[in-house]
């Protein structure tokens, strides 16, 4: 009874789990680097990590820092 009890909720857990890892994992990037180069960083980025989904928030560098 109690190997059947685990093994159910073994089962629920992974079952709801499964959509959370499904999920991309999301970065937020502060910069004071401009819109045109932010491009460049981010396709490198992506092809080394395509399962993260940069955002950015760019402003000047006295704002940011």
């Amino acid at each position: 009874m109690h190997r059947r009890l685990a093994l159910a909720s073994s089962l629920a857990l992974a079952l709801l789990a499964a959509p959370v890892l499904a999920q991309k994992t999301q970065l937020l990037v502060y910069t004071a680097l401009e819109t045109d180069q932010l491009k460049a960083y981010q396709e490198g980025f992506n092809k080394v990590h395509p399962d993260i989904d940069i955002k950015w928030v760019r402003d000047s560098t006295g704002v940011i820092t």
